[in-house]
């Protein structure tokens, strides 16, 4: 009933984490979907200003052409200009000159009339070099009234040269503005759809998001609907096993309680707090117990009796690898078995050369697979995820990863220690890792992402050991400070510290149930508390001479 609850627990967390995710899935889709239609508005902006800035850049470029041309047209004007004014004052000068010239013809013509007054050809050339003089005189003063209008024609020539280049001086920069503008606006037309086509990839994603993470909340509720069915099943079952108790005997040190009765079991509890411990099923009903020095002894109703040990008979099955073999090349520094049993996980290697990571079966000692490659330096921990589907591993090169434990496929590496990385745990939950590193902090990660989430400090020596307490976010931890502390996930936060170590702390554990917390280190003793109130349970010292010789040696 206590695994089914615990279980159930969890379903019912997984079940309100799974109705957010498909609540922000739906979310982020409408977001997302948001995102597409902005987009797309801004794309049809990004395409209006385009065309208007093309618009822009175009007359201003028309309009810097055609300052351009009248700028040219003045130039050639004033060329034109000028030729035909040098061409004026030329044809002035010349015929200045032949106007000089028959002036003084008509002159020396008329001198010699004037000398000989009937002579009638003297009279006549006379006149005629008069008329010659005075038609020359017209022509000259028609070609200066020619180079006049000449000169003011390049003038005025001129005068239009300036207001031209002026204009197009004016116009260069805004012509060279547009065209930026224009580029610009070209530039952003080019994001608005790259954005469109990255703004719909998103809303696809996060679209196709929706059905999967219904998908995943369907099978929690059925998950949970199923553990409600079981632990219902769990409790009648639990109602119809009880019997009554038929006989009860306190161990010699008063530290059990064994009773037994018709339900055919033999069941101890703790002889200080009344907590069970273990069951023994029996051939009959139990009529009677006792204890004899370190065994229990029990009689059923069909006339068997049995002695056995209440610590139970441990039995040695195997041994995986030797030191004559290369099963394993050097230490084995970490253990964990898969949550279904079939599955024994190793860790450890050859220090500054490789970390070794393999899988065996326990039944017989069979290699299964070995994870290559799996950590540069020693692996120094362990451990597999609650579903059994991946296997967390951290070691000597600073170094947290997870690996598919179905062919040992790499998933991801979670880099942040400064130091060795000594253990690993998964929250119940599984999405969540939380490592234990040498540099003296605890890490926790987003298994999903590969983020820290959370470095919790207050340690002054290494962080040994961790575990998640039940299905929260708890975590026990110890520590070469002499600590054992409980641990709140969210804030960091010490709740609880464990008093008693009085030397470094190599390891803990929690029970399934969350309520009892355990300890060793080097001083040999493994300590238990009371999880709730961190009172101390019971110490286990190192084994006597006399007891245990091998062990104490």
């Amino acid at each position: 009933m206590a695994r089914v609850t615990r279980a159930l627990d969890l379903a019912k967390a997984t079940v309100t984490f799974e109705k957010n995710a498909v609540a922000e899935a739906e979310k982020v889709a409408k977001a997302e979907a948001d995102g597409v239609k902005k987009a797309e508005e801004a794309k049809s902006a990004a395409d209006k200003a385009l065309k208007e800035k093309t618009d822009a850049a175009a007359k201003a470029v028309a309009d810097k052409q055609k300052a351009d041309a009248d700028v040219a047209a003045a130039e050639a004007a004033k060329k034109k200009a000028d030729e035909a004014k040098a061409a004026a004052d030329k044809l002035v000068t010349e015929l200045a000159a032949a106007e000089q010239e028959l002036v003084k013809k008509a002159a020396d013509a008329k001198a010699a009339a004037a000398k000989d007054a009937k002579n009638k050809a003297l009279a006549d050339a006379s006149a005629a070099a008069a008329k010659a003089s005075a038609a020359a005189s017209e022509k000259t003063k028609a070609a200066r009234t020619a180079a006049t209008a000449a000169n003011a024609a390049a003038v005025a020539a001129q005068q239009k040269i300036g207001p031209a280049t002026a204009a197009v001086q004016r116009l260069q920069k805004p012509a060279e503005d547009a065209e930026r503008a224009k580029k610009e606006a070209e530039s952003a037309a080019q994001s608005a759809v790259r954005a469109i086509t990255s703004a719909q990839a998103a809303a696809k994603k996060s679209t196709d998001a929706v059905p999967v993470a219904k998908q995943r909340l369907t099978a929690a509720e059925a998950e949970q609907k199923k553990l409600e069915g079981d632990l219902a099943a769990a409790q009648k079952k639990a109602t119809d096993s009880q019997a009554a108790w038929k006989t009860v005997a306190f161990s010699t040190d008063g530290s059990l309680l064994l009773a037994g009765g018709d339900d055919k079991l033999a069941q101890t509890f703790s002889g200080d707090n009344g907590a069970a411990l273990e069951a023994y099923p029996a051939s009959g009903a139990i009529v009677g117990a006792a204890f004899a020095g370190n065994r229990m002894i029990t009689a059923s109703a069909d006339g068997t009796v049995v002695a056995a040990a209440p610590e139970g008979e441990w039995t040695w099955l195997r041994t995986i690898g030797d030191p004559a073999s290369t099963a394993l090349v050097d230490r084995v520094t970490s253990l964990d078995f898969s949550p279904d049993g079939k599955l024994l996980a190793s860790g450890g290697g050859e220090p500054s050369r490789g970390g070794e990571l393999k899988l065996w079966n326990p039944t017989d000692g069979t290699l299964v697979r070995e994870v290559a490659d799996a950590h540069s330096d020693v692996v120094l921990g362990v451990r597999f995820s609650p579903d059994g589907k991946y296997l967390a591993s951290c070691g000597a090169d600073k170094f947290l990863k997870t690996f598919q434990v179905v062919d040992g496929k790499f998933i991801r590496g979670f880099e942040g220690h400064t130091h060795h990385v000594l253990g690993a745990a998964w929250s119940a939950d599984g999405r969540t890792l939380a490592s234990a590193g040498a540099d003296n902090v605890v890490k926790l990660w987003d298994v999903a992402t590969g983020e820290q989430k959370k470095t919790v400090t207050g340690y002054t020596k290494e962080v040994t050991a961790l575990s998640f307490v039940g299905v929260g976010n708890t975590l026990v931890t110890s520590a070469g400070d002499k600590t054992v502390k409980l641990i709140n996930g969210d804030n960091g936060q010490a709740t609880k510290t464990f008093a008693g170590a009085d030397d470094f702390v190599y390891g803990c554990a929690v029970t399934g149930d969350g309520k009892t917390v355990v300890a060793g280190g080097h001083d040999g003793v493994l300590r238990s508390w009371n999880a709730d109130t961190a009172a101390e349970i019971r110490n286990f010292p190192p084994p006597t001479e006399a007891v245990n010789p091998q062990a104490a040696k």
